[in-house]
């Protein structure tokens, strides 16, 4: 039986934690982000697309067969999808990519919205990005996978050598970490604070002012634009098939957020704070 398998157990949790307090539909009695900050890194959303055809097209069975070795069925990729687009009525979820910089492609639990449409409303996934340099000459170094598959619903945020607690005689890890599985809780802490500052957004409402708020102002080119989203409003926001929205503005997420006489800024406080507007 699949009642025990790894999937069909997220499946539940994430359906049971949906349910939050059955006399409140508030953010603050139900979780408002599922963080993962991991991922079976060696099934990419290529090899579900280039398997399809051995499974009639259907890629609930695509994925099955590809973890049929961990237990995996089709009822316990069902039972898996069921959570997540249950848990998203309330909450976003949020997935950290593959700490690997050489990937060719997205793995495949956090590129689940590329063959199942619905789960990309409310739905973040992590990268990491080092910023060096002095303010106005930064360089950004991508120190994890890129967006790939998933940049329109991508973002990225700092977390090389980060300095930890550690145990011992130290308080402290002088060398520092790194990693996505950094960035997938700074974005998750960052719905956090939105939902309260914004008690009636919608998980994807929450989604949007993140991504459209990113900063991808970057000096010397680096952010090279792909294509943009449109969100609510008719304010668009550049992504980079690399970078994907950019990097994660809390600042700017938290202010109102507009378009301007100029299509190509968001205002934020001051202008160009949101990072570039159009495609």
């Amino acid at each position: 039986s699949n009642a025990t398998s790894f999937f069909s157990k997220m499946g539940h949790s994430h359906k049971y934690a949906a349910g939050g307090d059955a006399n409140s539909d508030s953010h603050a009695s139900k979780p408002i982000a599922s963080n993962h900050s991991w991922g079976y890194t060696n099934v990419l959303v290529t090899d579900i697309s280039n398997d399809l055809s051995n499974n009639g097209n259907d890629p609930t069975a695509t994925i099955a067969a590809n973890f049929a070795g961990n237990g995996e069925t089709v009822s316990s990729v069902d039972q898996l999808l069921s959570g997540l687009n249950e848990f998203q009525e309330n909450g976003v979820v949020v997935w950290s990519l593959d700490n690997d910089n050489s990937k060719s492609s997205t793995h495949i639990l956090a590129g689940l919205p590329e063959f199942y449409s619905y789960l990309e409303e409310a739905w973040i996934t992590a990268i990491n990005i080092d910023i060096s340099g002095a303010v106005g000459s930064e360089t950004y170094t991508r120190q994890s996978a890129s967006c790939l598959e998933t940049a329109k619903y991508c973002l990225g945020a700092d977390a090389h050598q980060i300095i930890l607690p550690a145990v011992g005689p130290n308080l402290y890890n002088s060398t520092g970490t790194s990693g996505t599985s950094f960035v997938a809780p700074m974005i998750s802490g960052a719905i956090a604070l939105l939902a309260e500052a914004f008690p009636n957004h919608t998980p994807e409402m929450l989604v949007d002012r993140l991504l459209a708020s990113a900063d991808n102002v970057w000096p010397n080119d680096q952010f090279v634009v792909a294509g943009s989203v449109t969100f609510g409003n008719g304010v668009q926001h550049s992504y980079s098939a690399e970078h994907g929205h950019g990097i994660m503005d809390i600042y700017a997420a938290l202010q109102p957020i507009t378009t301007s006489s100029t299509p190509l800024s968001i205002y934020a406080g001051a202008p160009n704070l949101g990072g570039n507007l159009g495609g």
